[in-house]
């Protein structure tokens, strides 16, 4: 069957065993579809589209929500449904609030987490850094069978990895009942997009005198791939946290940003930005309900 649209083949497996197959063969030219909302646009980045299209709708193995010793996210979850079906945790707040405020409605309907993670191209992605501050691990599906990695050593190696492996989810371990996160953002309208022109992720965990004991930080959007800020981490650790206090530290450190210029925003912006977005993040995690 053929995709008029981008005269592309369609192979539509009946197992996860044979998507798996079809997907990790090392051909650059066959690549996943699940929510589509990167690929349908693929014409307005003037890129050409695969060969050929494995769907993964139909897959009920990558669609599921576990939570146990860890929470477990399968693939072809939605934004949306992942910020529906975490556990209300606050140590789940940075990914309930990436997930539930990313894009628009209709784009949290279909953008799943497997492309959010998968997607080189995309710089603006809200799940990454909520993940990578939370410490996630990507499960990956290979030709000799599954594997895990730590999401920023997944990212380091996504390109290469990518027509030989299948994203089929993470895996976040739970933490203490003294954590705390939140996810903050700005965004710049453009191109018929509404993207994230910088992202602070944070976690954290405070000791008996309210010191923070243990700190992640991830920046977003501003570097061509999201990362741990360890710098301010460090910076931070041992210290009351309180927003102003942190911003103003951050203000110090963003020299330490490789930050990008694209025709949405410039370097010198999203560096200018993160500081508020750290004072955003803090106030958001230790507000009390």
């Amino acid at each position: 069957m053929k995709l008029v649209a981008f005269s592309s083949d369609i192979y539509e497996p009946t197992t996860y065993d044979e998507a798996v197959k079809a997907l990790t063969t090392g051909d650059p030219n066959v690549k996943p579809l699940a929510g589509g909302t990167w690929i349908m646009r693929s014409t307005l980045r003037k890129e050409h589209p695969a060969a050929t299209y494995v769907p993964l709708g139909g897959l009920t193995q990558l669609a599921s929500l576990k939570s146990g010793e860890n929470i477990e996210l399968g693939a072809s979850l939605t934004h949306a449904d992942i910020a529906k079906g975490l556990p209300q945790d606050k140590s789940l707040d940075v990914l309930r609030q990436a997930a539930g405020n990313s894009a628009n409605p209709s784009i949290r309907n279909m953008a799943t987490l497997g492309g959010n993670l998968a997607t080189d191209e995309f710089s603006a992605a809200d799940l990454v850094p909520a993940l990578l501050c939370l410490d996630a691990d990507v499960t990956l599906a290979t030709a000799k069978g599954e594997i895990a990695l730590p999401l920023s050593e997944y990212l380091q190696r996504r390109m290469d990895l990518k027509s030989k492996t299948l994203v089929t989810g993470v895996q976040i371990p739970q933490s203490r009942e003294d954590s705390f996160s939140a996810h903050a953002r700005i965004t710049m309208r453009r191109n018929g997009g509404d993207y994230p022109v910088g992202i602070i992720s944070l976690f954290f965990e405070l000791n008996e005198e309210s010191l923070v004991s243990g700190i992640r930080v991830a920046v977003g959007s501003v570097e061509k791939t999201a990362r741990r800020w360890t710098e301010l981490e460090d910076a931070l650790m041992g210290q009351p946290l309180e927003a102003n206090h942190a911003s103003q530290i951050s203000a110090g450190l963003t020299s330490t940003l490789n930050a990008r210029d694209d025709g949405g925003s410039s370097a010198w912006y999203r560096r200018e930005i993160v500081p508020s977005l750290v004072r955003r993040a803090v106030l958001s995690a230790i507000r009390t309900d």
